[in-house]
Parts: C-alpha cells; sequence; structure tokens
C-alpha cells in the first residue's frame, strides 16, 4: 500500500489534540471557568472538538493496517519505550516526591499496571488484530456492512440512553472499543467509503457532529446548573458517542486526501514514527499529578482569544517536547542495537 502522508500528518495532528485535551481538561480550564460564561463555552467547544483523537488513531490503525500482518516487533517497542518514559518520570519526579513501592513497581510494568491506558488497550488489540484483519479481508462486503452497522448501533447508539455501561465499553477506554474503530477503519480504507464524499462536505460534517454534541450540553447547563455532569448533558460527548466517532471519520477523510508538498512529507515521515512518544511523555500519571494538575487553572478567567493561544501554543510545545524524547529513545535503541534484537522478533 502506498504511503499516505496525510494519515501520517493525521497521526501527528491528533497527539496534538490530546495534548490540547489534557491542558484543558486537567490542566483545570474548565473547573478554573465561571458555568457557562465565554471562557467556559470556549473550552468545552474546543474539547469537543479535539475529543475524536483517540477515535482518529484507532481508526488509522484499521485504515492502513487491515492488510498488514501485525508484528510482534512493533509492540514490544511500544512496551519497551513506555518503560523507558516511566522509569525516567519516575526517577525525575522521586527526587521531590517520595514513590510508594506501587508506584515504582508501575514504572517497571507500565502496560500490566495500567499507567497509560491507551497502550494497555492498543496490547488488547494487538491480539485481536489477526481476527480484525481476517474479517475485513475474507468477509464479503455486505455482510462486513451489517456486522458493522449492528455493532456501531448496539456499542454506539444504543449505549447512548445514560442509565448504564451495559457493554462495558468504558466510555470508550477499552480494548473492545479500539476493536471497534479498527473494523470501521479497515471497512473505510478497503473500500474507499471515505472519497464518495467531498472535502467540503467532510469538513461540514466534522463542524457539524461537534456543534451538534456541544450545544446539548450546554442546553442541558443552562436549564439545570446544579448538575454539574449530568449525564444527559454528557450523552454525545464521550469517545463512544456517534457524534465524535462521525468527526473522527470526517477528520479521517480530510488528511487521507491532503495533496502535500515534497518538503513537507520529507518533514512528515521523520516525524510521524515518534508521534507516540508525544503521549508518553505528557500522560503518565505522574506527569498528570505534578506538572500538569490545575496548571492552566488561571486560563478560566483570562481573555478567550488568549485562552486559545495558551491552549494552543502549550500543545505545540508538549509535541515538540514529546517528539524530541521519543528521538532520544529510539537513538538509544540503536546505539545499544536493541533495535536490532527487537526486529529479530516475529
Amino acid at each position: 500500500m502506498k504511503r499516505n502522508y496525510g494519515i501520517d500528518l493525521l497521526r501527528l495532528t491528533a497527539m496534538g489534540f490530546v495534548a490540547a485535551l489534557h491542558i484543558i481538561g486537567i490542566g483545570g480550564i474548565i473547573t478554573g471557568s465561571e458555568l457557562l460564561s465565554g471562557q467556559f463555552l470556549t473550552a468545552q467547544l474546543l474539547r469537543i472538538a479535539l475529543l475524536c483523537a483517540v477515535n482518529c488513531y484507532a481508526l488509522i490503525s484499521g485504515f492502513v493496517g487491515w492488510q498488514k500482518t501485525a508484528r510482534l516487533s512493533s509492540l514490544a517497542a511500544l512496551w519497551l519505550k513506555a518503560v523507558v518514559f516511566c522509569i525516567a518520570a519516575t526517577a525525575f519526579f522521586a527526587v521531590r516526591h517520595p514513590m510508594d513501592y506501587r508506584t515504582l513497581l508501575s514504572a517497571v510494568l507500565p502496560v500490566t499496571t495500567g499507567q497509560y491506558w491507551y497502550l494497555t488497550a492498543y496490547a488488547g488489540l494487538f491480539v485481536l488484530t489477526p481476527l480484525l484483519n481476517f474479517a475485513v479481508q475474507k468477509m464479503p462486503q455486505k455482510e462486513l456492512l451489517g456486522t458493522l452497522a449492528g455493532i456501531l448501533v448496539l456499542f454506539c447508539l444504543l449505549p447512548i440512553s445514560p442509565l448504564t455501561d451495559a457493554f462495558y465499553l468504558h466510555d470508550g477506554y477499552s480494548v473492545l472499543w479500539l476493536a471497534v474503530m479498527y473494523l470501521l477503519g479497515g471497512y473505510l480504507g478497503k473500500y474507499g467509503v471515505l472519497d464518495r464524499l467531498s472535502s467540503g462536505t467532510w469538513l461540514a460534517l466534522y463542524f457539524g457532529a461537534v456543534l451538534f454534541a456541544w450545544a446539548p450540553r450546554m442546553a442541558v447547563l443552562w436549564l439545570r446548573p446544579h448538575y454539574w455532569y449530568d449525564a444527559y448533558g454528557n450523552i454525545l460527548i464521550e469517545y463512544t458517542s456517534p457524534t465524535v466517532v462521525l468527526a473522527a471519520a470526517a477528520l479521517l477523510a480530510l488528511f487521507s486526501r491532503m495533496e502535500l508538498p515534497g518538503w513537507a512529507k520529507n518533514g512528515i515521515s521523520k516525524l510521524s514514527p515518534h508521534a507516540f512518544g508525544v503521549y508518553l511523555l505528557h500522560a503518565h500519571p505522574l506527569v498528570f499529578r505534578y506538572v500538569l494538575e490545575n496548571r492552566f487553572q488561571y486560563l478560566g478567567t483570562a481573555g478567550i482569544p488568549e485562552l486559545a493561544a495558551t491552549v494552543a501554543l502549550w500543545s505545540c510545545a508538549i509535541c515538540a517536547a514529546g517528539l524530541a524524547a521519543d528521538w532520544l529513545v529510539s537513538l538509544l535503541f540503536r546505539i545499544t542495537r536493541i533495535d536490532r534484537l527487537l526486529k529479530k522478533l516475529p
């Protein structure tokens, strides 16, 4: 399959979205703003617009991976990088903060102790990938489409009821949901579904999905302001929500058809392999606790342009640091020849 540099750019963009999400959420911008103030409305709109990043990553995996053989070496490399990042973070913060044995143990067992939820879920997805690829490759299109439609109705539309997480999707923080997105991405990649609509239509669908999810949430808070996390206001802003799935598919469509100049392709090809380092660097629980938590709460009372610009600039800074850190770890693997050992795995 010919390399699609627009998809590589989406990987990088999605990681920027994730960093911005954590600045807005963990950073305390929403909790630091007055309910339904301009800052609150803006932060919520930004959050919902960025929320599809995780779905984008899972869709990409299926979109480009449905006809490939999953290699254990790629998972092992990610796992080992996570160990390095965890040990480095723990050692850094242990200088000033006492660490109990659970934290120290988690540093060397980051996947099985859930230090990074997405990596833990991805490890489960990796085991399921051969089955998912077989389904995309061998099932007749009509049967695959019917199966996908049933899955999305069951897991995406029916859970709109806020009463219970009947299928244990954990709002999308699960192996099961990543598998659903992988299968959807594989179908979209194999049958070229995304090419049937124009870029303008996909752009309108993205913004329509974001606004359709944002407006009910704000309406619920306006009508029932004492319900801070009212379930009925959240039904369209979870990873499993149809609005968020549609937004992710729209971005996949837009980026997959991008025509990029040679210089951009060259830069993207060098940066894209290190995109996951952005997540590993800033999404560690200790980084959340000692660096990001409520760090940006002051933006809840700042001007709206300052709020938006600060989120953009800091997310770019986090991305740059994560890319650089991942490059250094990759260099360490090359110097110690660990990369050669990993490549010997099937």
